[in-house]
């Protein structure tokens, strides 16, 4: 989504970071409602996990502001070409990515 927003309607990356954290926001939001109504939640054992994404997600927004769009778009064109790079090489090797073993052939 981050690149479509950068290509497609202009936006620098910390405004495209933002505003697919404002959609995810939502998303996530409503999906919370529908598990909550259906009593699918362990509030106790989700308690650690919301607090880190809390607080990962609140110094993640301050170090995307401080960096600026220039080291924003670096970072992104270098993680992407990682990723892209490691599917690559699980391609010719062979490997599942999952799993990291060879598929297995079922007769």
């Amino acid at each position: 989504m981050t690149a479509v927003y950068v290509a497609f309607f202009r936006l620098w990356f910390v405004g495209a970071v933002a505003t697919r954290k404002l959609i995810n926001i939502f998303s996530s939001g409503i999906a919370t409602v529908v598990f909550m109504c259906r009593h699918l939640i362990d509030y106790r054992l989700g308690a650690n996990p919301a607090l880190t994404m809390f607080l990962g997600a609140w110094l993640g927004a301050r170090l995307a502001i401080r960096l600026g769009n220039r080291w924003l778009r670096r970072i992104f064109l270098i993680a992407v070409w990682v990723l892209g790079l490691r599917r690559c090489s699980y391609d010719v090797l062979g490997k599942d990515v999952d799993r990291g073993t060879s598929p297995q052939v079922v007769p």
